[in-house]
């Protein structure tokens, strides 16, 4: 399945500051899912490095950016073009956006296991590594108790 994901999400440096912010479970979709890179402000004509846009209203769909600049017919644009190419789309801060069908059910519950199997890998490395440091905390404990019967 095709998913058009926020590019910045995808680590592009595409944000209003020119960076970008990965997310790994995002990422992690890509190996059963094509990811598209989408970002709607560049696609609508606006510059990297940019003044931030927000949504500001849901009905009508509207976004303006810090100064108060309408950008929403660019941004409206760019997306329905996308979105007539590409099919879904993946952004959290399009969510007000009236046409698009933003999560499926099965992208979700994809989400929701991959954000679970990281979780309990990072549980299992925690544990792992608390298991190796109270080993090599043992060990010393030993070879002080060595070194402190060799001086009687």
């Amino acid at each position: 399945m095709n998913i058009a994901v926020s590019a910045c999400l995808l680590g592009t440096p595409c944000r209003y500051d020119g960076g970008s912010k990965p997310c790994e479970t995002v990422i992690a979709l890509g190996e059963r899912h094509t990811l598209v890179p989408v970002c709607p402000e560049v696609m609508g004509g606006l510059s990297t490095p940019r003044t931030p846009s927000e949504i500001v209203c849901a009905e009508p769909y509207c976004v303006r950016d810090a100064e108060g600049a309408d950008n929403t017919e660019a941004i409206t644009q760019a997306v329905r073009e996308k979105l007539i190419e590409q099919g879904r789309l993946v952004r959290r801060t399009l969510r007000a956006f009236p046409y698009a069908r933003l999560y499926s059910n099965q992208l979700l519950a994809d989400i929701k296991a991959e954000r679970l199997r990281l979780k309990a890998e990072a549980k299992q490395r925690a544990l792992e590594l608390r298991q190796e440091v109270n080993s090599r905390e043992e060990a010393l404990r030993q070879e002080l108790r060595r070194i402190r019967a060799g001086r009687k």
